[in-house]
């Protein structure tokens, strides 16, 4: 975005800086606005700019953007520098230290330059759309089927979901922690606000869904105090409130000297304290987030490479054969493991990663012992390479199948209200009872494999209704909901005063 808006009325702290205190860097600082002041009006007098015979940039030419969160970028011969007047004033004032801390505070706005200066990545949007569709569909075979239980496996879909764990919600976190800043501006407090809001409201609705299900089947359930922030059983707006926890600490984060691995220790040392369901993920998963915050823009042109998209394509094709021919083996296995043990470790891990011990993991300790630990660091080395052979497979495009990536967050907020909709969930368990032959319900789910394969079309039509643009116009106020109301004047981005002002209707 270009502009020639004036610079000296937002350089005038910088100037009085430098005059109150003969630091150097404050100094520099005044020098290179100078320098840019003196360019702006060079550009405003000449007609235009004429670019060299071999159509690259000439060396003088220049053009200033201004980034979201008010970081002027000024970009001349190729190189680009950004420039905070408050900042550097704050540097200058404090004396002896203007240097650093203008240069902690470029470190801390680069990402959100990248962010401001590259154009849309339409593989992330593609990679949100395939990943929203696993979801439904992982949620769709654990409500309905027996597929994610121990003791029920169905061979080919067990395989698929101890293929997806330690891809979807890994791939969900990492792209969030790619779009994220390491600023916290006014408009991203406002985005922060927004997704506390949009958690409360989800809670509240989940629980009334879980309360008209109870009393609609004879079954006693308590319906106040409303646990807001102690569910019962792992709910979906894990995710609202960790991205809302992760990103608020992100400005803190980003400054350690070493972010990932104090993540990793983190997330290993969270097994053997007590945070409950829904709050181990804050700390299990954002070894993900921060792994995406720290991939360089440039990362998803290399990973286009022909020789790296095949060699990564290829590890997740191998992965997923050998694991689907595990399952088939049933008792008989490879080498003496066979697909129960592998699954039921699998499942353990994941369990602990959401902090709700499974009955084994209770028998052997809980998931506070070292054998758990040791599987959530075998899970983060395996789940590396496997995410990324799945942004290898996806195509690069932009096209109608990247729709559902612009509404990711309106399909995954919603689409528990449908699936375990009680009048939902009694019609699909009649249906299923017909084409099994047999009762099937809640306590005995669907084990036939050809019966379940209609998960994959029916969790295609969920997503497909819940990113109609009806919908969205329909349901916006609940995945961003406007809280201008409740702020004095001016103190709303503009940008974000209307329904989904991105077009991407709530995504992450």
């Amino acid at each position: 975005r270009q502009t020639t808006a004036p610079l000296a009325a937002p350089l005038l702290p910088v100037q009085c800086a430098a005059h109150h205190d003969g630091d150097a860097s404050a100094e520099s600082v005044l020098g290179l606005a100078l320098e840019l002041e003196e360019r702006r009006r060079t550009a405003d007098d000449s007609p235009g700019e004429t670019p060299p015979p071999s159509g690259r940039r000439s060396p003088e030419a220049w053009s200033e953007r201004r980034s979201d969160d008010g970081v002027r970028v000024i970009a001349a011969g190729g190189s680009r520098r950004a420039v905070n007047a408050s900042a550097a004033f704050a540097g200058a004032a404090g004396g002896g230290d203007g240097g650093a801390d203008e240069r902690s505070a470029a470190a801390a706005t680069s990402s959100c330059e990248g962010a401001a200066a590259r154009e849309r990545v339409p593989l992330l949007d593609n990679a949100k759309a395939a990943l929203i569709y696993l979801v439904v569909v992982y949620h769709t075979l654990v409500v309905y089927t027996s597929a994610d239980r121990p003791e029920g496996i169905i061979p080919v879909w067990s395989a698929v979901l101890a293929l997806l764990k330690p891809v979807v919600m890994p791939s969900f976190c990492l792209i969030s922690g790619h779009l994220s800043c390491a600023t916290l501006s006014a408009r991203r407090g406002y985005e922060l606000c927004q997704l506390v809001a949009a958690y409360l409201l989800f809670q509240t609705l989940y629980h009334t869904n879980n309360l008209l299900a109870y009393r609609l089947n004879g079954f006693a359930f308590r319906a106040l105090p409303l646990q807001l922030f102690q569910p019962q059983a792992q709910v979906v707006t894990w995710f609202l409130l960790a991205l809302a926890f992760w990103r608020l600490l992100l400005p803190a984060v980003a400054k350690l000297r070493a972010p990932a691995l104090t993540a990793l220790l983190l997330a290993h040392g969270a097994l053997f304290v007590d945070l409950g369901t829904n709050y181990q993920n804050l700390l299990s998963f954002l070894p993900y987030f921060l792994a995406g915050h720290l991939l360089p823009p440039s990362c998803w042109s290399i990973a286009a490479r022909p020789s790296l998209r095949l060699g990564c394509a290829s590890f997740l094709v191998a992965a997923s054969a050998g694991t689907v021919a595990l399952a088939r083996r049933g008792e008989r296995g490879f080498g003496g493991v066979t697909f129960a043990d592998a699954f039921a470790g699998v499942s353990e891990t994941y369990d602990c990663f959401n902090g709700f011990a499974p009955d084994a993991a209770r028998r052997r300790g809980g998931c506070a012992t070292l054998r758990a630990a040791g599987q959530r660091a075998a899970f983060y080395a395996a789940s590396a390479p496997l995410m990324a052979g799945f942004f290898s497979v996806l195509p690069r495009a932009a096209g109608w199948w990247s729709h559902p990536g612009h509404m990711s967050m309106f399909i995954y907020l919603l689409h528990p209200l449908l699936i375990t909709n009680p009048y939902v969930m009694r019609a699909v368990f009649e249906r299923l009872s017909a084409l099994s032959g047999r009762e099937v319900n809640v306590w005995s789910p669907a084990d036939d494999g050809a019966v379940v394969s209609a998960v994959l079309p029916a969790s295609l039509a969920v997503c497909a209704l819940l990113s109609t643009p009806p919908v969205r116009r329909l349901l916006w106020p609940l995945t961003q909901p406007p809280l201008r109301w409740m702020l004095r004047r001016g103190a709303v981005p503009a940008s974000r005063r209307g329904p989904a002002a991105r077009g991407e209707g709530g995504s992450s």
